[in-house]
């Protein structure tokens, strides 16, 4: 009774804190704004949203690159990617000035606030979509509203689906301050399949010790009688 008591205690620990590690990474990751923005002048994008996990997150204009073509016009646009001219302190190739001012405040104040343009993009690449970073910042958990305005938009990129995002960076919850988080991410990322593989074990030793207490129980009930 002690060993399955134990054992039980044990695996119900393990599994809680398997299912808050992934809850905490599950958040890291999560993307809090997805808006749409059209590329109009003055064009205006507003959106709701919550933070859970405070720290820095990384705002994107982001387009849709599977379309034909796109990638061509993408690069005739914003330049090549992945490339900077450090001398010009610009982007290589060829490209269009842009600004996108934008906010990001709670209910009382103004968090933080920036302009992005083709001198301050970061941008990344995926397989269905091209960003262009509009800045890194700094947030507090709570209700908050993203306001976003283009002053000086793009509007040969109109077709290509753009939209505003809101995410943890790419490297999720490493970019994040709390040293909380960093410790469950080490957790998460080492040990994901050995500690369910560990839980999954002790569940089954479980099952195995109340399946031989129960069967001796019933022995002893069948001999008494």
């Amino acid at each position: 009774m002690r060993l399955r008591k134990m054992l039980t205690g044990l695996a119900l620990f393990l599994t809680v804190l398997l299912l808050a590690s992934e809850a905490v990474m599950h958040e890291a990751f999560r993307k809090p704004v997805d808006a749409p923005i059209a590329m109009t002048p003055n064009a205006e994008a507003t959106a709701d949203f919550w933070i859970l996990l405070p720290g820095a997150y990384q705002l994107d204009l982001v387009f849709n690159a599977a379309q034909p073509h796109a990638r061509q016009k993408l690069k005739s646009v914003l330049g090549q990617h992945g490339c900077w001219n450090s001398k010009s302190n610009s982007p290589c190739g060829e490209y269009l000035p842009y600004s996108i001012k934008w906010e990001v405040r709670s209910e009382s104040e103004v968090i933080t606030s920036g302009v992005g343009t083709e001198l301050t993009r970061g941008g990344h690449l995926r397989i269905d979509s091209r960003g262009t970073g509009l800045g890194a910042v700094a947030l507090p958990a709570g209700r908050l509203t993203l306001h976003a305005v283009a002053e000086s938009p793009l509007p040969q990129l109109s077709n290509l689906s753009p939209r505003l995002v809101l995410s943890g960076g790419t490297g999720g919850a490493k970019t994040f301050q709390s040293p909380f988080v960093t410790y469950v991410w080490t957790f998460w990322a080492l040990g994901r399949l050995a500690l369910w593989y560990a839980a999954g074990l002790l569940w089954l030793a479980v099952a195995l010790v109340w399946f031989r207490t129960e069967k001796r129980r019933q022995r002893d009930i069948e001999v008494s009688a």
